[in-house]
C-alpha cells in the first residue's frame, strides 16, 4: 500500500512540474508577444510620424514660395508620402486578419523550385538565380512560405543592384538533425553588423538619417519620406512578416555571416512525421 502511495505522490509531482513547465512556456510566449506588438506599435508610430512630417515640410514649402513648379513638386511628393501610408495601411490590415495557416506536406524542390524560377525569370536584371531544392518535405502553408522566398529574393536583387555589379543568388536546401533550413544568399553588399540585429524590426531602414537643424524645410521633408521608404514597392514589413511566418511555422529566419561577402537568410523548418 505505501508503494502504491508513493507512486501516486512520485505522479502528482510529476504533473506538478509539467503544469508549471507549460505555465513557464505560456509566460514567455506571453512576454514575446507583448515585446512583438510593442516593437510594431512603435514602427507604425516612427513611420506615420516620418510621412506626417514630409507632407508637413512640403506644404511649408510650398506655402513660402511663389513658383508653380515649387507648387507642383510640394504636391507630388505629398501624393507619394499618402501613396506609401496606404500601403503601410493595406499591409497592417492582412497583418491583423491572422489567418491560420493551411499547411500541408510539402516536397521542397517539386513544389517550390519551377515557381520560383518562374516568378523571377523577367526581374533578376541581369543576375544570375540558382534554385537547388532538395527532396527534404516540410509541413507548411505553401503561399505563406512561397510569399517568404519572393520578398527574400527581391531583397537580394535589390541588394545586388546596389553593389553595380551582376551577381549571384543561390536557394540550396538541406537537413540537419531535426530541421529542415533553406539558405537563401547573395554575394551583393550584405548587411552591416552595426544593423544586424535590427533588420526584422517592423519599417527598418538603413536608408538616410534625421536631417539636422541647420537643414532646410524642404530638405528635411526629404529625408523624412526617403526613411519610409525601406524598399522601392514593399510597407516595410516584409522581413518582418517573413521572420513571423516561419516562427508561426514552428521555426525561424534568422541572418548568418556570409563569408563570401554578400547577405545569407536561413530558413528552418521543424521536421514531422508524417
Amino acid at each position: 500500500m505505501s508503494q502504491e502511495v508513493e507512486l501516486l505522490k512520485a505522479e502528482i509531482i510529476k504533473l506538478k512540474r509539467e503544469l508549471f513547465a507549460a505555465k513557464k512556456v505560456e509566460q514567455i510566449n506571453q512576454r514575446e508577444f507583448e515585446v512583438d506588438q510593442k516593437l510594431l506599435t512603435q514602427g507604425i508610430a516612427h513611420e506615420f510620424n516620418n510621412i506626417l512630417g514630409s507632407i508637413e515640410g512640403y506644404s511649408e514649402w510650398a506655402l513660402d514660395s511663389d513658383s508653380v513648379e515649387d507648387y507642383k513638386e510640394a504636391l507630388m511628393m505629398a501624393q507619394i508620402a499618402c501613396r506609401r501610408s496606404w500601403k503601410i495601411t493595406k499591409s497592417l490590415q492582412n497583418l491583423s486578419l491572422n489567418t491560420e495557416p493551411s499547411r500541408e506536406y510539402l516536397i521542397l524542390k517539386d513544389t517550390f523550385e519551377d515557381s520560383i524560377k518562374k516568378h523571377f525569370e523577367k526581374s533578376l536584371n541581369g543576375h544570375q538565380l540558382t534554385v537547388n531544392l532538395g527532396q527534404e518535405d516540410i509541413f507548411a502553408d505553401e503561399n505563406q512560405v512561397f510569399e517568404v522566398f519572393v520578398n527574400l529574393i527581391k531583397n537580394a536583387i535589390e541588394s545586388l543592384s546596389i553593389s553595380g555589379k551582376k551577381g549571384t543568388i543561390l536557394v540550396t536546401s538541406q537537413k540537419k538533425e531535426k530541421e529542415v533550413l533553406v539558405v537563401v544568399q547573395d554575394d551583393g553588399v550584405g548587411v552591416s553588423s552595426l544593423v544586424k540585429d535590427q533588420i526584422f524590426y517592423p519599417f527598418f531602414t538603413s536608408k538616410g538619417v534625421m536631417g539636422h537643424s541647420s537643414d532646410s524645410t524642404v530638405d528635411q521633408a526629404k529625408l523624412l519620406l526617403k526613411q519610409t521608404q525601406s524598399d522601392d514597392s514593399g510597407s516595410g514589413l516584409g522581413l518582418y512578416i517573413c521572420k513571423k511566418i516561419l516562427i508561426d511555422h514552428g521555426g525561424d529566419l534568422i541572418l548568418n555571416d556570409s563569408f563570401e561577402g554578400g547577405a545569407q537568410f536561413v530558413l528552418s523548418f521543424p521536421q514531422f512525421e508524417r
